[in-house]
């Protein structure tokens, strides 16, 4: 997200990919506003109340078929089925939440727009409702929940309210209820059986090893990668063959994840990209698992490569001044590369797709894994320095003439904001809906809501390069002032980031809690305290990249 200055490159930096996640009362400003919220809402943060609100949230068959009959109404012939079924679900759309957004996809256009209509009317104030109090569960550790919570899983299927789920659950759970989180673990859904394993490896008076073994050969994905990843810690020959067969799971993100636990615990690089061509990726993830027998054969059980959790993952690298994309594994090799034109910033998308912003062309392009085009917007009224695509499709693009736009996949413009006399550095998407506006001049981070109305604005920032939003609700910036990191909060208050930097240029947040931090010397990996553990890239190779944009293992 580098363009020229005066006639050079900046430095490279790095694009923040941001999911909320509930922090500890010490450290979550926002605590006492989801507290706040709750009670405005006449939910009180104690436990009958906060029980009852999340049963709201609980789906059992009746209300299955319920929701399934509505559903198919939408596409009724009769003009009045099709508006009460809509009512109907604008009433349920807590506990519809999944089947109403699976009829987003529906062929029916009627089904479409009606669904898309019902989420739009209801997904933010039930979703803010409902982090907010798993936040306040989580923070104020409120116990005897975890029944509530898991009924509640299934509703909570987005990347933020996830997290936060599962943050809650650790919170609340007791060695009373390991016999209600072993139970989950077999539920059918998606979300409940990996929060509940999540939530019985922090009870210290569990062993999960059991369990853990069983469950490498679990048909859910996500739950056999969990399982296989606590395993690693202690050495396991299975977990590292059952991590070689989910390079061809069919999600995505858990064939990344896969390859980096593998390149972690192996400590090799070789070649896999979870965004090749089946046909491709088949051969390459054969070949992976040829190479995981050779390094286990003969080995006794005691000498098994172990994993500590300290792998980084996949970074995707643009190059303004070099033309190209790079991909490097969780090493720091390099796995994949593509020449494109001026390109400035660039987000990686489920299947392998890229989204880049090519800023002398004014132009932004999405690509396939094999560099064909699958979508673009030109003629843009300005140079776009930072792009990101939206759940929804929308994309938004920041231009470096202080104007913010948002496109649909139709090449339609949504909406424009101009702010003129600034220059933006960095736009991040909130959970709630909201825009985090960083503006290297005048200074400010501006909180805009759906309006792109300000509604918080920072103290001056000299000298301000770049910021992201940390999973503490606070907000680290970089600034060449002293070469150093500040924290600030949305009170205003600011502290100095442990750490030394040479003019550091971007940060960003990985969905752990450790940052990358880029600076004049290298791309570096710290601990959430500020702790260095690594330099991932030195200056040397670095010279070449104008932008960097960090994938980790959450992603889609």
């Amino acid at each position: 997200m580098i363009g020229k200055n005066s006639g050079r490159c900046l430095l490279p930096c790095l694009a923040v990919l941001w999911s909320i996640n509930a922090a500890s009362a010490a450290d979550n400003p926002f605590s006492a506003r989801y507290r706040t919220a709750l009670e405005a809402a006449g939910i009180h943060a104690d436990r009958e109340s906060l029980a009852a609100f999340l049963k709201l949230h609980h789906v059992g068959p009746d209300q299955e078929q319920l929701h399934a009959k509505l559903i198919k109404e939408l596409g009724d012939d009769d003009f009045f089925v099709r508006e009460a079924a809509t009512a109907g679900l604008l009433q349920l759309a807590t506990q519809a939440a999944g089947p109403i957004a699976a009829a987003v996809q529906s062929p029916d256009p009627e089904v479409r727009w009606r669904a898309e209509y019902i989420l739009l009317e209801t997904s933010k104030p039930r979703s803010d409702l409902l982090y907010a109090a798993l936040v306040v569960i989580q923070s104020e550790s409120i116990r005897g929940l975890a029944g509530p919570l898991l009924g509640a899983a299934p509703t909570c299927r987005s990347e933020y309210l996830h997290l936060a789920l599962s943050r809650a659950l650790e919170a609340t759970v007791t060695p009373a209820d390991i016999p209600l989180l072993v139970e989950a673990v077999r539920a059918r859904d998606s979300v409940a059986p990996v929060a509940a394993f999540q939530a019985l490896l922090t009870i210290r008076e569990y062993d999960p090893t059991a369990l853990a073994e069983r469950l490498l050969t679990d048909p859910n994905d996500a739950l056999r990668l969990s399982a296989a990843e606590w395993l690693l810690r202690t050495g396991s020959r299975p977990a590292l063959e059952a991590l070689g067969a989910l390079l061809d799971s069919e999600d995505v993100a858990t064939r990344n994840r896969s390859a980096q636990l593998l390149q972690g615990a192996l400590k090799l690089s070789f070649k896999y990209s979870a965004y090749a061509e089946p046909d491709e990726r088949t051969r390459q993830s054969a070949a992976v698992r040829q190479l995981i027998a050779e390094k286990l054969d003969g080995r006794p059980e005691r000498d098994v490569p172990k994993f500590n959790g300290s792998d980084l993952g996949h970074v995707l690298l643009c190059s303004y001044k070099g033309d190209q994309l790079f991909e490097l594994d969780g090493l720091g090799q390099r796995v994949n590369s593509l020449t494109l034109s001026g390109v400035a910033d660039c987000q990686l998308l489920p299947e392998g797709r890229r989204l880049i912003s090519q800023m002398q062309r004014m132009s932004v392009v999405e690509l396939d894994g094999a560099g064909q085009e699958l979508w673009k917007v030109d003629q843009l009224p300005g140079y776009p320095i930072r792009v990101r695509r939206l759940p929804n499709g929308n994309t938004t693009i920041v231009t470096i003439q202080g104007e913010i736009l948002q496109y649909n996949v139709r090449k339609e413009k949504v909406w424009s904001s101009r702010f003129d006399g600034a220059v933006p550095r960095d736009v991040h998407h909130l959970p709630n809906g909201h825009l985090l506006l960083v503006l290297s001049r005048p200074g400010h981070i501006l909180d805009l809501n759906d309006r792109r109305e300000e509604t918080w604005r920072s103290p001056a920032i000299e000298q301000m390069i770049s910021a992201c939003p940390t999973l503490d609700g606070t907000i680290l910036i970089a600034t060449l002032k002293e070469g150093g990191l500040v924290e600030l909060d949305r009170n205003g208050k600011s502290r100095a980031f442990p750490g030394e930097f040479s003019r550091p240029q971007q940060i960003q947040q990985l969905r752990d809690g450790r940052f990358l931090v880029l600076d004049a010397t290298g791309l570096h990996l710290l601990e959430r305290t500020g702790k260095r553990l690594r330099t991932v890239v030195d200056a040397e190779n670095l010279t070449r990249f104008d932008s960097a944009d960090a994938v980790d293992s959450m992603l889609p």
